[in-house]
């Protein structure tokens, strides 16, 4: 299991790095042929490490940022819930390697990002002249508006320097557009008792999600889901009318005798994945949203959410198929 995941990091970096050497196939050719020469037989740890180990020397490092800058936050308290987002986001995420060296005493490198248009994660590495220096909560647009973090890790390597990573939800109407403009607080230490504040510019790329959606029409309610298929997750809402007093019970949790509808599960050609989203989805007039939040399964082929209702549990009659569109000519997921 370990090697498989390696593999498949290995590959987003052979990818990423040999995007840039077109110039250099005699490299690439070398690199290819030492790396994986044990695989005629057999992957071995060996192997693997060798492979990790050239790409580093060859990409100055950029390869090396494929394998686990974000991956290295993953925790026991926070496995379950992020802990395969995290891996994903080691072979989707870009590398930018931009450094900032701001007068108020720091260097802020802002080292991989990864934006679909509604969450933005990145991981940074931040080192001060002196200790006290820290990154803010969040990020801001170039407007000033102020963006939610939903995650984020950090590790002090030294007294003056920290790596870390957050995850930040963007606007509803953000204008689509290939690139994203932000800016990250950097906190400064004390100045006659007073904390200063930088505000360091960079720019990311944004990566379209593929949309997913379904609607299903039941006796007793409607279930419409509207979802997005990213590099590292599943992501969306199931908006759901049917009986008015639905939307008061899932909203407090009220111990009743009423079944109605609090989550979903995604079935994934058999696969089970459990819902990662424990936020209130939209309040309407009419009805009520379910948040949901999948890790990506195995197989796209046969997608479908299956409720689960306050008393009965899981409802496989109330299955609700997922269509998965793609654009004409476009690479299939495996």
């Amino acid at each position: 299991m370990e090697n498989e995941r390696l593999k498949r990091q290995i590959h987003a970096a052979l990818d990423d790095c040999f995007a840039q050497m077109d110039k250099r196939p005699s490299q690439k050719n070398q690199i290819m042929s030492r790396a994986f020469e044990e695989n005629r037989r057999r992957i071995t740890p060996a192997a693997l490490v060798l492979a990790v180990m050239l790409l580093t020397a060859l990409c100055g490092g950029a390869a090396a940022a494929k394998l686990g800058l974000f991956s290295r936050f993953i925790s026991g308290e926070s496995r379950e819930w992020n802990g395969q987002r995290l891996e994903r986001l080691d072979e989707a995420a870009q590398n930018v390697g931009q450094t900032v060296h701001a007068p108020e005493g720091f260097s802020l490198t802002l080292e991989q990002a990864y934006c679909d248009g509604n969450r933005l994660y990145f991981a940074y590495t931040l080192t001060g002249e002196t200790e006290g220096y820290s990154l803010g909560d969040g990020a801001h647009l170039a407007d000033g508006t102020r963006l939610t973090i939903w995650d984020r890790g950090d590790e002090a390597l030294d007294a003056n320097t920290t790596k870390g990573f957050q995850e930040v939800e963007l606007p509803e109407e953000i204008a689509a557009d290939s690139t994203l403009d932000i800016a990250l607080t950097v906190i400064c230490p004390k100045d006659q008792d007073q904390l200063r504040f930088a505000e360091i510019p960079f720019r990311v790329e944004i990566s379209e999600p593929e949309p997913l959606t379904g609607k299903a029409v039941f006796d007793e309610y409607t279930a419409a889901a509207s979802l997005i298929l990213s590099g590292v997750e599943i992501r969306g809402e199931v908006m759901i009318t049917g009986p008015t007093d639905w939307k008061t019970y899932y909203h407090n949790r009220a111990d009743v005798t009423e079944d109605y509808v609090v989550d979903y599960q995604l079935i994934a050609d058999g696969e089970v994945l459990y819902n990662r989203d424990y936020t209130y989805g939209k309040e309407t007039q009419d009805g009520y949203g379910v948040a949901v939040r999948f890790d990506l399964p195995e197989s796209y082929e046969n997608l479908v959410l299956r409720p689960v209702r306050y008393l009965s549990g899981e409802t496989s009659s109330e299955d609700i198929p997922i269509q998965l569109y793609r654009e004409s000519g476009k690479e299939q997921r495996k």
